[in-house]
């Protein structure tokens, strides 16, 4: 039986997103220190750079430049923006960042320490995997389709051995 071409493209769409889904549920629930994190874009502050909905693949850093996208944290609470300009204070550095699309500079300076890591990779829609909407949109959707799919295939296939079998029969019978 022939795989057609809709087929690979929905099974290796599904592959990438589960691999990346699974990655970022691990990465998130055991918190890995200083291993990549994946992040769920929540606001729109470092558009068009990344969108709202993207998926932040993070991995941390020795050191962080200018023009660097870091995810860090405030207050319990993770941000994703760029860094303006580096400030060494004794022994330890500190950022100044601002969203892209903000106006002004952050009213915080980020330590070093509450770096998370810099921005290697966005995913644009990836991120909403993480809401059952977006779960039911990228994962339960595609394998139905997928499902359905192999169904109308393997019923066409069957019936297709039924329809030769039965011409096989029927010409047997005339030979005899």
């Amino acid at each position: 039986m022939k795989i057609s071409s809709l087929t690979k493209i929905l099974q290796i769409s599904i592959f990438v997103i589960l691999f990346f889904t699974g990655t970022s549920i691990i990465a998130t629930r055991f918190g890995f220190a200083n291993g990549p994190k994946t992040f769920s874009v929540l606001s729109g502050s470092m558009e068009p750079a990344i969108s709202v909905g993207s998926m932040a693949l993070v991995i941390p850093q020795k050191s962080y430049s200018p023009y660097d996208i870091i995810a860090f944290d405030i207050d319990g609470q993770t941000v994703i923006h760029r860094i303006t300009q580096t400030i060494p204070l004794g022994s330890k550095i500190k950022f100044i960042t601002r969203g892209d699309a903000n106006n002004a500079v952050d009213s915080t300076l980020v330590d070093q320490e509450k770096t998370q890591g810099k921005v290697f990779l966005s995913i644009p829609c990836l991120g909403l995997v993480k809401t059952p909407k977006g779960f039911a949109l990228f994962i339960v959707l595609p394998a139905l389709l997928l499902v359905t799919y192999e169904f109308v295939s393997l019923k066409k296939e069957i019936e297709k051995i039924i329809t030769q079998k039965a011409k096989e029969m029927y010409e047997k019978s005339l030979a005899v």
